[in-house]
């Protein structure tokens, strides 16, 4: 095999996703060896989201409305990204009325029961109409201090945080839960999903 200084051969998501956005439909097709440094200026796959489903990421959203629990109870919502899933789930974005909202991620074991509340994919494309996620959501109510980890605050009682992109790996769920006790809540999440890689959980301990 020549050489090829720039690897693109073993990247063959990326050779797939190239060869459907200049219409290439022959798999054979060996002409985009060089596609990093002769395309990259004006194709960037990365910019588009018409792109995201042939470089195999999934992208869903689901809306959710959770009543008042009662005294000293916090309704919630919790993402989960299941252990042994193989997959990351990114939050793009979460909406949030009703309430303001405190957000954490947490390692330990999933609070709420298990789901069949799964994200919706917002690509027209996808094989499957209706929920199709592999990561669930669960409607809850929680005691105050039920998670483990530093909450990150919501200013708002009502808009859209998109400033932090929450990376769930395997066993990995992201807690939004009111902050005040016995008020309801309805969160809204915009996420994607892809396989992980095998380096990535490794370098995550993984």
């Amino acid at each position: 095999m020549p050489h090829v200084h720039n690897a693109l051969h073993h990247a063959t998501r990326l050779q797939d996703a190239l060869r459907v956005a200049i219409n290439e439909s022959d798999a054979s097709f060996n002409g985009l060896e060089r596609a990093g440094e002769t395309l990259t200026p004006v194709l960037d796959l990365w910019s588009r989201p018409e792109w995201a489903l042939p470089r195999g990421e999934v992208w869903c959203a689901r809306k959710l409305v959770v009543a008042a629990g009662g005294a000293g109870l916090f309704a919630s919502v919790e993402l989960v990204n299941g252990a042994g899933s193989g997959i990351l789930t990114v939050v793009r974005a979460i909406r949030a009325t009703g309430s303001g909202v405190d957000i954490s991620i947490d390692s330990g074991v999933a609070l709420g029961v298990v789901s069949t509340n799964r994200g919706i994919p917002i690509d027209g494309r996808f094989s499957v109409v209706g929920p199709a996620s592999k990561s669930t959501l669960v409607v809850g109510q929680l005691a105050a201090g039920a998670t483990n980890a530093q909450d990150i605050v919501l200013g708002t009682v009502s808009g859209v945080e998109s400033r932090y992109p929450y990376v769930l790996p395997p066993g990995r769920k992201l807690f939004m839960v009111a902050a005040a006790a016995n008020t309801g809540i309805t969160v809204t999440v915009l996420f994607s999903e892809r396989l992980a890689g095998d380096a990535e959980l490794a370098t995550a301990g993984l």
